[in-house]
């Protein structure tokens, strides 16, 4: 895996399509601060995966977040998907299902899993590991984002397992 880090719009505008034409899949995290450098990953992405916290300020954040997807598929004609994906949620709490509400409102797909507000996932960024790589005590984190993995990606998903299976067999 190869990390690369753009800057700014500009860089993403001009780098983004030769990183794509060298992989299989690239996934870029955009700030949710940086406006532009958002667009400019909405104007060469498939699919925009919209994180949304359950609080008011994201709901907001939400509608602008949609607005944006909205503009980059009228300028492609198409492209990107989009899909909602709650995240640092408590099941069943109220302003959870005030986001899944807020998303239907505005015609967003919302994905079915949602990630939970978990230790481990607070704790991935500042220990600079991924949730499956930080042993036991994440393991019900890494396991909650590898279903959503899976919903997000089902062909990636169906295709390593199924390596996985054949390469089990092969032993």
């Amino acid at each position: 895996m190869r990390v690369v880090r753009l800057s700014n719009s500009d860089e993403v505008l001009d780098e983004l399509p030769l990183l794509a034409s060298e992989s299989e899949f690239v996934i870029a995290d955009g700030p949710g601060s940086q406006t532009e450098t958002s667009r400019a990953l909405l104007l060469c992405a498939d699919l925009a995966v919209i994180p949304c916290k359950a609080s008011m300020m994201e709901a907001r954040a939400l509608s602008k977040n949609t607005s944006f997807v909205r503009q980059a598929q009228a300028i492609r004609k198409g492209p990107p998907d989009a899909i909602a994906v709650l995240s640092m949620v408590g099941r069943g709490y109220r302003l959870t299902k005030d986001m899944r509400e807020a998303a239907m409102s505005l015609h967003l797909s919302l994905a079915e899993t949602p990630i939970i507000l978990r230790q481990a996932i607070a704790d991935a960024p500042g220990q600079a590991k991924f949730c499956g790589n930080m042993g036991f005590a994440a393991r019900e984190a890494a396991r909650d984002l590898d279903t959503l993995f899976r919903e997000l990606f089902p062909k990636i998903g169906l295709e390593t397992a199924s390596e996985i299976r054949m390469a089990n067999d092969g032993e």
